[in-house]
């Protein structure tokens, strides 16, 4: 505000800000500005949809494990999830403790991502480029390229064809478990932690409102999480 931001208003996202599609059974579900019977992504669909429909230049989103990557995919954006600590967190209402929430923008532009960081940080510093000539880049083509649109596919190909002509070398590697194993301990660290986040700002806010019957239901399932949790925690630190 003090640099001369204008605010629109608010967005609609996915309940509790956690999931991928941006439906909402309190105020309504979000569409695709595109294609109004598709998703927006999520879970800051209502952010990504207001920039795609020229609503707004920019609009600001939250990221746990996907919700600003997620949207800009959908809604042919460009999104930042920054590095830990780069933008202050007040105001949003972190999941979790382990550092996954971040805000960041959302942007047709990425001119126009780069101004945001340079007003909410007041870094000035211009980015440098790297070289790509003699860069080695993994493609996981059996995770990258599967179940694609052939449209989709046409353009992120032809996006290879172009960075071999900079310079760099493309290297296609088999991770058919990296995806599965990304899901598994980050999915399970969210999750175990997910209740204790959500009923702590439920508290901080005075809602008056609790989890406890949804505790209280989910209690074998909670303490299983919770060992796992502890177990892939342990494994992403090792």
């Amino acid at each position: 505000m003090t640099e001369g931001a204008i605010v629109m208003g608010k967005t609609n996202l996915h309940e509790l800000s956690f999931g991928w599609t941006s439906n909402n059974e309190t105020f309504g579900s979000v569409c695709n500005p595109y294609d109004r019977a598709r998703i927006p992504g999520g879970s800051s669909g209502g952010s990504a949809a207001a920039v795609a429909a020229r609503i707004a230049p920019l609009a600001i989103g939250e990221d746990t494990f996907g919700s600003i990557r997620v949207p800009a995919t959908c809604c042919g954006l460009a999104g930042l999830r920054p590095s830990f600590g780069r933008y202050p967190g007040q105001g949003i209402m972190a999941l979790t403790d382990n550092k996954f929430d971040q805000v960041g923008p959302l942007a047709r532009a990425v001119v126009d991502l780069l101004l945001f960081d340079r007003v909410v940080t007041g870094d000035d510093t211009a980015p440098t480029a790297t070289p790509s000539r003699g860069v080695r880049i993994g493609l996981s083509c059996d995770h990258l390229l599967s179940g694609l649109d052939p449209e989709v596919g046409r353009v992120v190909t032809e996006a290879f064809g172009k960075l071999r002509e900079a310079g760099a070398t493309l290297v296609e590697v088999a991770t058919p478990d990296v995806v599965r194993a990304a899901t598994d301990i980050g999915g399970t660290i969210l999750i175990s932690e997910l209740v204790q986040g959500v009923a702590r700002y439920l508290q901080e806010q005075g809602t008056g409102l609790t989890l406890r019957g949804n505790v209280c239901a989910s209690r074998p399932f909670d303490e299983n999480i919770h060992r796992d949790s502890s177990a892939a925690t342990e494994q992403t630190q090792s």
